[in-house]
């Protein structure tokens, strides 16, 4: 007979591989849900680890691979997998090990954008289609909903407001054409998101379950590390040169470097923002009178606040402890 302490293990395992697979299936299947489901669904096996050992965590994302791969598309399943299951693997050995916040959110960027390269790259050659056939078929799925557009009478409902068929389709071929440019650089943002709701909601049930955890400070504290703004000066200088001595690739990098950084700024810049609103003596009218303001001219604060967390490292406008 087994001793308790090591059955205690296996049973717990077995639960968080039973939960994972409920919400992988969730991420497949149910589209209203899917968003969130495919963001969490690798927690319970960080949380494992945690609690336990790599050994357990490997051993209920196996289990849970099985149910997927059963019980849905199995190449769907397995892309899945890999995609989302490597990043569940690597919060839980940084939550046990105490990795610093910081470089365990980093890492865990790193490996989600790695995750999701190594997944499209796959995709690709599992459907047979190489970048040219992709390109044929956004022209053709182009044409269809032109063809739609003129069979429905849309485009007669433009054209009655000034909007003839040939600047319609220009306006849709110049924004296909930026979104294809712009791939990598929200193929980043997304791992990012990814690697971000991933540490968050572990952080959250870990702190729950009183599990150790690395030290997080208060988001108004939050602060971009100053090496890093040379990533922003980069893509600046990559999106001038670029432009200036014609070199589309270069112009290319830099493009979505910049956008990769958008998110970071924003909410770096925030945070700074949150330090101040938390340290006023202001009234709290007009405090949320502000914050109304600010929602109006949406455009001109995000502006405002993605040069403040680009610059906050550099001037430490809170004097905080670096």
């Amino acid at each position: 007979m087994q001793p308790r302490s090591s059955i205690k293990p296996l049973v717990e395992g077995a639960f968080a591989a039973a939960l994972a697979a409920v919400l992988a299936l969730v991420g497949l299947y149910v589209p209203l849900l899917s968003s969130i489901a495919t963001l969490v669904w690798t927690v319970p096996i960080s949380i494992l680890i945690i609690r336990y050992s790599l050994r357990e965590g490997l051993l209920a994302l196996t289990v849970t691979g099985i149910l997927v791969i059963l019980l849905s598309n199995p190449l769907a399943a397995v892309f899945y997998l890999l995609q989302f299951g490597l990043v569940g693997i690597f919060f839980g050995l940084a939550f046990k090990r105490q990795i610093p916040a910081g470089y365990t959110v980093l890492g865990g960027i790193v490996i989600s954008l790695l995750s999701t390269l190594t997944v499209s790259w796959l995709s690709l050659k599992a459907m047979g289609l190489s970048l040219s056939d992709l390109n044929q078929q956004i022209t053709n799925t182009l044409e269809a909903a032109f063809s739609f557009y003129r069979s429905s009478g849309i485009l007669e409902f433009y054209q009655a407001r000034g909007i003839t068929e040939d600047i319609l389709r220009e306006a849709t071929e110049q924004m296909i054409s930026l979104l294809k440019r712009l791939l990598p650089g929200l193929l980043a943002v997304g791992a990012a998101v990814t690697a971000g709701v991933n540490f968050g909601v572990v952080h959250l049930v870990a702190r729950r379950l009183l599990l150790p955890i690395p030290k997080l400070l208060p988001f108004r504290e939050w602060q971009m590390p100053w090496y890093l703004t040379w990533g922003v000066v980069l893509g600046f200088a990559g999106l001038l040169a670029g432009d200036y001595f014609k070199i589309n690739g270069l112009m290319l990098v830099g493009q979505n470097l910049l956008l990769f950084y958008v998110p970071f700024l924003v909410l770096f810049g925030i945070s700074v923002v949150a330090f101040y609103y938390h340290k006023s003596q202001l009234p709290s009218v007009f405090k949320i009178g502000l914050i109304i303001l600010s929602c109006f001219y949406l455009s001109i604060t995000l502006i405002l606040v993605m040069v403040i967390g680009l610059f906050d490292p550099l001037f430490n406008y809170r004097k905080l402890t670096r």
